[in-house]
């Protein structure tokens, strides 16, 4: 096999390649072993073992690095984050720094949310350096998220789940197929519906509120506040042009539970990467993508109206300050950012090597840390101008209002 030595492990995969490529959507058989340097017990080297695999992304599938869906014959705990048969390789094209979506996914388990837990390893493919990649659970599979119904909703406007609607505002709504799914009858399905329904109708009222069930009801009422709070910051402290838009997950515990918010995904397009279209950190995601004013589906999407909730901005004003330690963490001077430069570094050099055709490894490295030196630098100037518009329930109401100070 193939030595390739970072100091991450190693997923060494046999497929054919050009079959996945040739049709993405459908599983090709493979065989995978996980190489792994450590005298951990719980960590060891395992395999090889039958899997099948098959592509994944919808625009990210034109790009040269490619990401994987992993099936496994029988759940297994890879890299100790627990047992599970569905895994995702991320390529993580957009991102040259390779650590955007673990520093959020983390970020917000952190804070509370229920996330997707993942590790970098270097991928071998027919004994050819694939580069690094990002293993991670599969969200609508994923055993860690203790969800007895399974009833995982994403709103993205790709719309290409089997179950999928749009509101009356017309937000693409796609119900996760799920064990627990094939299960639930058309009726069922329908109430699910007309829920969430209420939910939209509260959340867009004037007063932020509903008739459900008989009675006047806040869409306060029908989700977990402190979940869409802190959702809502991770997605304003990343500057995510996903806001509410495309991979926005949420969940039921039961089929008459209240919303939860979470898990978050696709944040390797955050941070200013669209910086020539949107320069500058000191705007709110929030407004910049959409416009009430406009009539179609995301311009009418629900963080357009609870962001003026007084409610919502008391509370979210009160997290952000409980937070902000967590915050500042990622650029403190050995905080979270630095330590990943640490771990990645050398992974990275091979994997610009590889996809960036960087031939020399010292240029690589530089280029690197440059990348990386910027992305410290924008969120540390984030959180700073964040800081601002936070310091008062008054200073936010006033800043969402106006578009930012």
């Amino acid at each position: 096999m193939l030595e390739v030595d970072t100091g991450l492990p190693v997923l060494y995969v046999n497929v054919d390649l050009a079959a996945v490529y040739a049709d993405k959507d459908e599983y090709q058989k493979g065989t995978l072993y996980l190489w792994q340097d450590t005298d951990d017990s719980d960590h060891l080297s395992m395999g090889p073992f039958d899997i099948e695999i098959k592509g994944r992304g919808n625009s990210s599938w034109q790009d040269a690095k490619r990401s994987f869906h992993v099936q496994l014959d029988s759940k297994m705990n890879l890299l100790g984050l627990g047992e599970n048969k569905h895994w995702l390789l991320l390529g993580q094209s957009s991102d040259l720094t390779l650590m955007k979506n673990k520093l959020f996914y983390d970020l917000s388990g952190d804070m509370g949310l229920a996330y997707m837990q993942s590790n970098w390893v270097e991928l071998v493919i027919n004994n050819r350096h694939a580069g690094n990649y990002l293993l991670c659970e599969k969200i609508n599979h994923s055993d860690n998220l203790v969800l007895p119904t399974g009833l995982i909703y994403e709103l993205d406007t790709n719309f290409d789940e089997d179950y999928r609607f749009k509101t009356n505002n017309g937000q693409p709504i796609m119900l996760h197929t799920h064990k627990y799914l094939d299960a639930l009858d058309e009726v069922t399905l329908e109430a699910l519906q007309a829920r969430l329904q209420v939910f939209e109708n509260a959340v867009s009222a004037a007063d932020f509120s509903t008739v459900f069930e008989g009675k006047r009801t806040r869409y306060s009422e029908l989700i977990d506040m402190e979940s869409l709070v802190k959702y809502w910051l991770i997605q304003e402290l990343a500057f995510n042009p996903s806001i509410f838009k495309n991979s926005t997950f949420f969940f039921q515990e039961s089929l008459d539970s209240v919303y939860q918010m979470g898990p978050v995904w696709d944040m390797d397009q955050s941070t200013g990467d669209l910086e020539q279209q949107y320069p500058g950190y000191d705007r709110w995601a929030s407004i910049l993508w959409g416009d009430l004013s406009r009539m179609d589906s995301q311009t009418r999407a629900w963080h357009k109206y609870f962001i003026h909730d007084p409610a919502f901005l008391a509370a979210a004003q009160q997290s952000y300050w409980e937070n902000h330690e967590r915050f500042i963490e990622l650029v403190a001077e050995n905080g979270t950012i630095f330590q990943m430069r640490e771990q990645l570094l050398p992974s990275a050099i091979l994997n610009y090597q590889i996809w960036q055709e960087e031939s020399n490894a010292e240029e690589a490295k530089e280029d690197y840390k440059d990348l990386v030196r910027k992305l410290k630098s924008w969120v540390t100037n984030r959180i700073g101008w964040l800081d601002r518009q936070f310091a008062s329930v008054q200073t936010l109401e006033k800043s969402l209002e106006n578009g930012g100070f």
